[in-house]
């Protein structure tokens, strides 16, 4: 029996079908076609990439019956369909070739365990619905891959860890040393019911809220972030992660995020985010915006996300056909200083998640 952990939770008919998976390739490239119309892109295959399939079905306190909900959420997992060019390959139980997922009942937060779930192949299942996490002004969600464990054949456990990808384990079923990819079945994402959301599902969108809300979009790229590998690509116990490998002292040393900050380390907030404050340009339009996986939001704050942000994402091992782009100029002390006093002034910053 192999037992792979995820992150500790800390931030969380045949015309149907067709119709449904049309629907997921337009919708891929229209967000590919988004994405692409940034300079930094070069040989974007639209068709290619992950589908983050969404399942609702734990949804007990029917959060997403709200349709701007929902909306939002897709449009979210939408943008990581556009970013990500990767290939995964699909996990078929069957006979002796078993495994159980677990993790938080979004729902609940109790412990829930799945038996033998399929998965497609290029697909990333996540479970999603929302709760109470800790009442208004504290977490605004959390996220994370779920943990495992598989028994059966070789081939089998070994394609549960990788999913067909390099650079995880030895191709029997061991994880390596020090792994370089990251390759998830899927995981779950929990909102907090208490919170005032701003629900805006335009992906080109930078307006920000206003009356005091959250913005749902800027919570939820985040949150899945976490499910792709930030704070989460941990590897096991006896190995470094893809990402874990890369921490050291408070820094994060991936080459592509080293690259995107200026050939410096990244500073960090804790082992899953950038420190607060960390600047990067914005994907959709070069402008100067701190990071998206830095650990807060500011109230009536749009926050897209950032080269750094991609960055992040092809050091865990992710394929994106986005190059490294540092801020043009450097943001002087008593600059961010100013901006951050502004910011305080008139905002009140919320933290993302618990890690």
């Amino acid at each position: 029996m192999f037992f792979g952990m995820g992150n500790s939770l800390d931030h969380f008919g045949f015309s149907s079908f067709n119709l449904a998976r049309g629907l997921r390739v337009m919708r891929r490239v229209r967000y590919a076609a988004l994405i692409a119309s940034c300079i930094w892109v070069t040989n974007f295959s639209v068709l290619a990439g992950i589908t983050i399939d969404f399942d609702y079905s734990l949804d007990s306190n029917n959060f997403f019956a709200d349709a701007n909900a929902k909306a939002t959420l897709e449009a979210a997992g939408a943008f990581f369909e556009g970013l990500l060019d990767d290939t995964l390959d699909a996990i078929n139980p069957s006979g002796t070739d078993t495994w159980t997922i677990s993790f938080p009942h979004p729902g609940t937060g109790d412990n829930h365990q799945i038996v033998d779930k399929s998965i497609a192949a290029d697909t990333l299942v996540v479970f999603a619905g929302a709760r109470n996490i800790d009442g208004s002004s504290g977490v605004l969600a959390q996220a994370d891959p779920w943990s495992f464990a598989a028994g059966g054949s070789t081939s089998f456990i070994d394609g549960v860890i990788n999913r067909g990808e390099t650079g995880i384990t030895d191709g029997n079923a061991v994880r390596l040393a020090t792994e370089t990819d990251f390759a998830p079945g899927g995981g779950m994402i929990v909102f907090d019911t208490s919170e005032s959301w701003h629900y805006d599902a335009n992906p080109a969108s930078i307006a920000n809220p206003t009356g005091g809300m959250i913005d749902f979009f800027s919570v939820a790229i985040h949150e899945l972030s976490h499910v792709l590998g930030y704070g989460s690509a941990n590897g096991d116990v006896d190995n470094d992660g893809s990402w874990t490998g890369k921490v050291t002292a408070g820094e994060f040393t991936g080459a592509f995020s080293k690259q995107a900050n200026g050939d410096a380390n990244v500073a960090m907030a804790g082992t899953s985010h950038w420190a607060d404050g960390t600047m990067s340009v914005r994907l959709l339009d070069g402008a100067v915006q701190e990071a998206a996986m830095d650990p807060s939001l500011n109230t009536d704050e749009r926050k897209l996300y950032t080269n750094l942000d991609a960055m992040g994402l092809r050091d865990i091992g992710w394929e994106i056909n986005i190059a490294p782009v540092p801020v043009p100029e450097p943001i002087g002390f008593a600059t961010t200083m100013s901006i951050g006093l502004i910011f305080l002034s008139w905002r009140h910053r919320r933290n993302l998640d618990l890690s």
